[in-house]
């Protein structure tokens, strides 16, 4: 994870937001606080996959359309080891500065979660 947030971070405009399902709208130092925390906590044993739908260019800017799935293990309210999928359908921003892609806004498009018994 640590190395997942250090590229995260690498790829951000200093000008980022992230706008989540519920519209609400993180921006670049929060969003950084948030990955740092969770680099130092306990090991993430979530898998993600991510599938682009959708991937427009022109003039220096590019949208793109994707699907990310995070499959995690994780115990229910009874205490039993569930799995679980959760789905996002997300649109990313991309700038090019500089001569390299600047990610500048996701916006969060759909979720869901599925639990497997």
């Amino acid at each position: 994870m640590a190395n997942d947030v250090d590229t995260l971070l690498k790829i951000l405009s200093p000008d980022y937001t992230l706008t989540s399902i519920d519209k609400e709208t993180l921006t670049y130092g929060v969003y950084k606080a948030y990955l740092l925390l969770k680099a130092k906590g306990p090991k993430d044993t979530t898998r993600y996959s991510t599938f682009i739908r959708k991937l427009t260019e022109k003039n220096g800017d590019a949208e793109v359309d994707s699907v990310e799935t995070m499959i995690t293990r994780k115990a229910d309210k009874t205490g039993r080891s569930v799995l679980t999928t959760h789905r996002h359908v997300y649109s990313d921003k991309w700038r090019l500065s500089g001569g390299e892609w600047l990610l500048y806004r996701t916006v969060t498009l759909k979720e869901s979660t599925r639990i497997d018994r």
